[in-house]
């Protein structure tokens, strides 16, 4: 135990490699990816080798790997074995062989150095076993956390340290919580336009990890070693909100000590670079695709049959294979080259459809190359106007950002043709600057902030400005009709003034495009009037009269393709990509019917005596498919696990109309047609390769029968959408299905799961599960199997909440029918019960039912829980165990435990384990004593029992044990000379070695004596200087032989100063001392400033020194095995109170705030009242702002204040409303007097707010007579002004009004809000609701309404409080009337006949209403004010004292202890302590000092108040 201690409080707790010895690590690492459940497919691979360690210098260490070996696993988990991958090694062969370099100082890795050869991949991976050595170890707690820096970036860490002391060893656990990090190491593709969701990922979580690090530490003489450690990281990827994860990768790492070499690691000869630090390195991650849907083995060949695929199936409806065959097409687009576009475009582009497919996929191919491609079909004019819109904005979204892709962007920006099509232009220069941001967003190489884009509307300003009429108040109708009518006005803007422009600036620069201006609004109409459009429209109706139409259109588009990269604790990174691909299509079918029949030729006038009957059938269908992927994904090996979802959809319409003009005959009709259902599906697929594809995966997978799931899904899913649909199936040689079908609802607004299990088979066999959340206490969920479910079944119920006053949780099985199994299996385990075990219970006869069994766990105490069991045998077992830890049974009480249950659970195991640890210490004494003349501290000699840190006592004893005492602050005798040796180092330099330093080191001796009890000398003796000028640590110091002759004179002279209580006060020195020498006698007196608490070993307070009062951060530890007490002053000299310092050459400089004054002096704003109170009381704000969050302002020199001049006269004016009154009188003669406002003169202001700076006034936020006469100009709301009007209203097509009004009042002063609801019709009817907060524990509200709020009203009362000693809520509610309909609905379940409503308690089987119980706020019952000893014995008048409080302090209760204190500043009343006082009068008592203690806030009781 010794050893273990003194290791963990003396030494650097951090692991030490000696210099000159190898030490060798036996290394072992796997991933896995796959589904959490055993039995499954899964996918990863094995690895092991040796790490050995050498130490060049005491920071800097040289690692090597040796003796690699890995192999992969592909098949089912825990019942396959892996295989050997022989040929991994030989590709890292090269880079291993080389050392690395890495910093590593008091626990924490450092810079990392290595040559160019060796890749960021090999380097990751060293990093991952560095991972196990970062290490935060503390050496005052046991629990405790943080945010530490590891692989993955700055996360939240928590430690735990536990003593072995048999087995002389440390036991350390280390969990860190990768969801929750200040810096997250992850890389993201194709996220440039998503917004991050923190809500989104509150609820579902998609992405969760944690590490979990375990190691076993051996104390070594100068620190610790690792002797074994190891890590279990989970990464859960769940794409479509799965319960408990769809995909997880599973990473272990385990290290063990072999052995110490006495050879050390000889770094290679080549040049090492800085490789950055710990965290994980990107390289290459996105250019290694994680999915192939399909093997390329002839491209071009390939290419065509999928084309011809897609045109053939996807005629009629959309192909449910549609999505699929559409990303396998854009898989080869990203393969094909330049020539190979070149040759299917001149074979297809006669071919519409073909050609209407390959344009759609190839911008969907996210290359440069696919870009160049549609470059220079533009450019030959290939590509219709439509075709370029198309498939330049496709590619702006699709194509991947980099330079080259940007370059020709920006060649596309200068071409006449582009330029000359303003939609073309629009989206050339827009994607410019699309690409650009793209590129920013997903590079470390772009600069944040170099394209800012936005929009001018100068012209349009000018236009609405033409036209005062637009700004003029009116109604909205109104308003938009003018803001019309003024922009028909265009013409009269002149040709080179755009309505409106886009622009981007590229580093400041702006360009302007997308001009909205005069000749394209005309080229605009001249297009739609024109004649072309007018005769194409016309014959294009004469055919569809005359032949009817008949046409298909198909859409793909790929719409998601997300990918992020994050690292692992091994160093290996994981990837999560998404893929969705949808192909929607439509079928569209008219065949007309006239009579008369129209020649080809007929005039349009024709058709007003025309019967005309239009049949239609449209059917429009849609297919997605969506592909979630994880797994590892690198040039050495390849493991992923593959989630799919589908949906296709077809919806058939028929819709027949007839028109009959002349008649006035018009028609529609829907007719019914058969509806296909929708089809979902969806699957997970594992699979692991050395760096190859997957194509053999998802051929078969797309090859294969669906029928027989498309039959089984559709039998029990047509009714209701389902929230998850997961096949596994396996299709037997006789083309038989074999496997299951899980299907998940969610009912989210009742809380409801349901989850049906049946066989693809086609047997009517079932599980059914039906869960219910019913609050935060209680949860039940049915089973029920068989066939439909209907042949057996169960209830699970689960709750917590309290037997008597404790805390319990009840767990209940009742069935109604159970299989001969299920009980024969249950009597069989009933048999296995020891008998010994069934004689400690408590046996008793119960009600229970037969058909029902429950479990009930009960806290008794802090120590102990009762178990109750009841079983189907009508028989009781009660049974109490004595728990080794103590339940913080306060905490279980309040706790909801059917949300976030593992971390509750955690939190609950955590604190209890935490509470249970106590160990014997020496305490110290919590007052001081007068030992031997001087005020000391003392502490105890005799162990004492006491909490470790971070936990709180919640059980105290009193114990009489012996104290040593120390002196509270240095102690020197009169009569004997103190001699302490001193040095001193100035150096000036740059913080890093190696570099030139120049400076000063200056040692002496000063020599201590008392003149008095607080007087004492002070002088210096044996000087002596060395300078040094050089390179650092290198050069030596040069002694300086001969001190300045100016300072030996002043050497032989001590100084005197005043010392008390560790406080230095007056210096005094002769006149010839020069204050150069001086202030080095105060740089030693500064140590002696010491403030010693004696309630505290870590604390900080601002203390007096040298440089100013500044921030200080004191520790205290005592060794009192040495009797010797070690402290720790740390000062801050960025915080400081009064900061010591003096400049020059800074006469005329100003402070920023003045700049703000200019604002305050312009004309235009102070000719409006609204901005001169905006910059008036801005210029305040600021300097409030910067007083309140700056430690340098002189915030004494600051006053801000309100002056009432013009009020008062007003008020004196009218002398009634100073006259005696009750106050609603006052308030209305008030009122009216201020209504005389307008007897003031313009100059004199109601009401002013000024701000003084350095005693210089300054007025502003005038409430004066011009300010009010504009704003009553400017007002269009009720009779006075209101917080919050909210108006919802419609305009009748009588003109009047429909709608209501809601008008919110705040009377912050007096806690009160008034909500009025009218309707804005002529009505009288209101709804008035006044609310007002009384207390910290009572709220009431009246409710009225009718004519004027008059005809109805209720009060409603909210109060908290105790009845007994049990926290208790009351709600009281009260009425005079109620309207008929109130009591007809009322009377089905209340009495509502009395005139007051309550809320009653059940209290010991008791039935009471709160009133007849006292009622009492829990902290009067807690806490109380009293009167408070002074906690340390003082001198007053000569005499020993003891003190009280003349001021009441709060405290807690006999019983109580306190959980929350804080410091206050109080006076008190002294006593000789031999004396006798009356307690009854001390709070009139006078002074006689003031001096600081602790008052309770918040206090933790154990017995019940009286």
């Amino acid at each position: 135990m010794r050893a273990v201690v003194l290791a963990l409080s003396l030494a650097l707790v951090a692991p030490i490699f000696a210099p000159g010895k190898t030490y060798v690590y036996n290394y072992e690492v796997s991933l896995m990816t796959g589904l959490p459940e055993m039995g499954l497919g899964r996918a990863g691979v094995y690895g092991n080798c040796k790490f050995l360690i050498s130490a060049i210098d005491q920071n800097t260490l040289v690692l090597k790997i040796a003796d690699i070996e890995i192999n992969e696993f592909n098949g089912i988990w825990l019942k396959d074995h892996p295989n050997l991958m022989s040929m991994l090694p030989k590709i890292m062969e090269p880079e291993t062989s080389i050392p690395i370099k890495f910093e590593y100082s008091n626990g924490t890795v450092g810079k990392i150095y290595a040559p160019e050869k060796v890749s960021d991949f090999v380097l990751n991976f060293y990093k991952g076993f560095l991972n196990f050595f970062q290490l935060n170890i503390k050496k005052t707690h046991n629990v405790y956390d943080l945010h530490e820096a590891g692989i993955e970036g700055v996360c939240k860490t928590l430690y735990s340290v536990n003593e072995d002391v048999k087995a002389d060893r440390i036991l350390l656990t280390k969990t860190r919580d990768i969801n929750h990090c200040q810096e997250r190491i992850y890389r993201d593709m194709g996220l440039a336009y998503t917004e991050k969701c923190e809500e989104c990922q509150k609820i579902s979580k998609n992405l969760r990890g944690t590490a979990s690090y375990r190691y076993i530490l051996k104390p070594v003489p100068s620190g610790i070693m690792i002797t074994k450690a190891d890590v279990n990281e989970i990464i859960q990827f769940s794409p479509f909100s799965e319960h408990h994860g769809a995909a997880q990768t599973e990473i272990k790492q385990t290290f063990v000590f072999q052995e110490i070499l006495d050879s050390p690691i000889v770094p290679k000869s080549a040049e090492y670079h800085h490789r950055e630090s710990l965290k994980y390195e990107f390289s290459d991650e996105f250019e290694w695709t994680p999915l192939q849907f399909v093997k390329v083995t002839d491209k071009q060949a390939q290419i065509e049959e999928l084309l011809d695929h897609l045109i053939i199936h996807n005629a009629e409806k959309v192909n449910d294979s549609a999505p699929l065959k559409y990303l396998e097409l854009i898989q080869f687009l990203r393969v094909a080259h330049n020539e190979d576009l070149e040759v299917l475009w001149n074979k297809y582009k006669t071919m519409p459809s073909y050609r209407l497919w390959l344009l759609e996929a190839v911008p969907a191919s996210g290359t440069t190359t696919a870009l160049r491609f549609i470059k220079e079909r533009f450019e030959a004019e290939d590509l219709s106007v439509v075709e370029a819109v198309r498939t330049l904005a496709a590619a702006v979204h699709m194509v991947t950002a980099n330079p080259e892709s940007i370059k020709l962007f920006e060649t596309l920006m200068e071409d006449n043709k582009i330029n000359a099509n303003p939609v073309l232009r629009e989206i050339v220069f827009l994607g410019y600057g699309t690409m650009i941001s793209k590129y920013c967003a997903e590079s470390d190489a772009c600069p944040v902030g170099f394209v800012q884009i936005g929009v001018r509307t100068d012209g349009l300003q000018e236009t609405l400005l033409k036209n005062p009429s637009v700004l003029d108040s009116a109604d909205r109708i109104t308003k938009m009709k003018r803001v019309i009518k003024a922009l028909s006005q265009w013409r009269s803007l002149p040709n080179n003034k755009p309505l409106a422009s886009i622009y981007i600036k590229l580093f400041g620069q702006e360009i302007a495009f997308a001009n909205i201006d005069k000749p394209m609004i005309e080229r605009a109409i001249e297009l739609a009037s024109g004649p072309s459009v007018q005769d194409f429209g016309i014959k294009a109706l004469r055919t569809l009269l005359l032949s009817g139409a008949s046409f298909n259109y198909a859409m793909p588009v790929m719409f998601t393709e997300v990918r992020r990269v994050i690292p692992t604790a091994v160093g290996v990174s994981v990837q999560l990509n998404l893929y969705s691909a949808a192909v929607a299509g439509s079928v569209v079918k008219i065949k007309p019917t006239l009579s008369p029949h129209l020649p080809e030729d007929f005039p349009l006038s024709r058709l007003l005596e025309t019967d005309i009957k239009l049949e239609s059938e449209i059917i429009p269908s849609f297919a997605v498919d969506t592909y979630a992927v994880m797994g590892i994904n690198n040039p050495v090996y390849h493991t992923i696990i593959v989630s799919r979802a589908k949906f296709n959809t077809t919806i058939p319409s028929k819709i027949n109309a007839r028109l009959h003009i002349k008649e006035g005959d018009f028609k529609i009709e829907a007719l019914p047609v058969s509806v296909n259902e929708n089809i979902t599906d969806g699957s997970n697929s594992s699979s692991s390769s050395s760096a190859s594809s997957l194509a053999s995966l998802f051929s078969a997978e797309s090859s294969s029968s669906r029928d027989s799931a498309r039959r089984s899904m559709n039998e029990f899913l047509d009714e209701r959408d389902a929230a998850a649909v997961v096949t596994v199936r396996a299709v037997r040689a006789n083309k038989k299905d074999l496997g299951y079908q899980v299907v998940v609802y969610v009912d989210k607004p009742n809380a409801r799961l349901q989850i049906i299990l049946y066989p693809l088979s086609g047997s009517n066999w079932k599980l059914c599960a039906d869960g219910v959340w019913l609050s935060e206490h209680k949860i039940t969920g049915k089973l029920a199997w068989g066939a439909e479910c209907k042949e057996y079944s169960t209830m699970i119920t689960g709750e917590t909440g309290l037997v008597s006053s404790s805390p319990a949780a009840r767990l209940r099985v009742s069935w109604e029918k159970l299989p001969s199994y299920v009980k024969r299996y249950a009597e069989k385990a009933y048999d296995y019960v020891p008998n010994k075990m069934l004689a400690d219970l408590i046996k008793a006869k119960s009600a229970n039912s037969s058909r029902q069994l429950s479990f009930t766990v009960v806290a008794k105490s802090e120590k102990s829980i009762e178990l109750i069991a009841k079983t189907p045998r009508r028989t009781s077992y009660n049974m109490t165990l004595h728990l080794p830890i103590t339940l913080p049974l306060q905490e279980l009480k309040t706790l909801t435990p059917f949300e976030e249950v593992i971390d509750k659970v955690h939190y609950v195991f955590a604190k209890a384990v935490a509470e249970c640890r106590m160990k014997f210490e020496s305490v110290q004494l919590e007052k001081k004593v007068n030992v031997h003349g001087q005020d000391s501290t003392c502490f105890s000699v005799e162990p004492v029992l006491r909490c470790l840190p971070g936990c709180y006592p919640v059980k105290t004893i009193s114990v009489n044990v012996g104290f040593k005492c120390f002196a509270a602050a240095p102690d020197f005798s009169t009569g004997k000379t103190y001699v302490y040796k001193y040095e001193v180092s100035i150096m000036n330099s740059l913080p890093d070695e190696g570099l030139a330093r120049a400076g000063l080191n200056l040692s002496c001796k000063f020599l201590i004596s008392a003149l008095d009890q607080d007087t004492y000398t002070l002088k210096l003796v044996d000087p002596k200087m060395s300078e040094f000028n050089g390179i650092w640590p290198k050069d030596r110091t040069e002694p300086v032989e001969n001190i300045p002759e100016a300072l030996e004179p002043e050497f032989q002279i001590p100084i005197k100063f005043e010392y008390k209580n560790g406080a230095v006060g007056k210096v005094y020195a002769p006149e010839q001392f020069s204050d150069l020498l001086l202030n080095f006698y105060r740089g030693f007196l500064s140590i002696l400033q010491l403030n010693i608490k004696k309630t505290h070993n870590v604390y900080d307070l601002h203390e007096a020194g040298i440089e100013g009062v500044c921030r200080s951060l004191y520790s205290v530890n005592e060794d009192l095995r040495a009797e010797r007490i070690f402290l720790t002053k740390t000062r801050d000299m960025n915080h400081c109170q009064e900061r010591i310092y003096r400049d020059m050459g800074m006469a005329y400089t100003e402070k920023c705030d003045e700049c703000q004054k200019t604002l305050m002096e312009d004309n235009k704003i102070n000719a409006n009242p609204v901005l001169r109170e905006i910059v008036f009381l801005g210029y305040g704000t600021l300097i409030s702002k910067y007083c309140a969050e700056s430690d340098v302002c002189p915030i004494e020199y600051i006053k801000i204040g309100v002056r009432t001049d013009g009020l008062q006269e007003t008020l004196l004016k009218n002398p009634s409303s100073l006259n005696s009154a009750d106050r609603i009188t006052k308030m209305k003669r008030v009122i009216k007097a201020l209504s005389h406002w307008k007897s003031l003169p313009n100059n004199k202001p109601l009401v002013s707010c000024y701000v003084k700076l350095f005693g210089q006034e300054i007025a502003f936020a005038n409430i004066d007579k011009p300010m009010i006469e504009w704003a009553i100009a400017n007002k269009f709301l009720d009779e006075r002004d209101a917080a919050v009007v909210v108006s919802v209203r419609a305009v009748r097509a009588n003109q009047k009004d429909l709608g209501y009004q809601v008008v919110v009042y705040v009377d912050k002063p007096n806690a009160r809000l008034q909500i009025i609801l009218s309707p804005l019709s002529e009505s009288n009817w209101k709804l008035c609701a006044d609310g007002v907060w009384l207390s910290k524990h009572k709220i009431t509200a009246k409710l009225a309404w009718g004519a004027e709020c008059k005809e109805y009203s209720t009060m409603i009362t909210g109060e908290t409080g105790l009845v007994s000693s049990s926290p208790a809520t009351r709600l009281r509610l009260s009425w005079e009337k109620l309207p008929s309909y109130v009591k007809l609905y009322g009377e089905k379940d209340i009495d509502l006949y009395p005139k007051e409503s309550e809320v009653y308690v059940k209290v010991n089987g008791m039935v009471i209403p709160l009133t007849s119980l006292p009622y009492q706020h829990p902290t009067e019952c807690r806490m109380k004010y009293e009167s408070i000893q002074l906690e340390k014995n003082v001198n007053v008048h000569g005499q020993d004292s003891t003190c009280f409080s003349v001021e009441p302090v709060l405290r807690c209760l006999p019983g109580c202890s306190p959980v929350k204190t804080t410091a206050v500043n109080v006076g008190f009343k002294c006593f000789a302590a031999d004396s006798t006082w009356d307690p009854s009068n001390i709070f009139d008592s006078s002074v006689d000092l003031r001096d600081s203690t602790e008052a309770h806030l918040a206090c933790s009781c154990t017995a019940q108040c009286s």
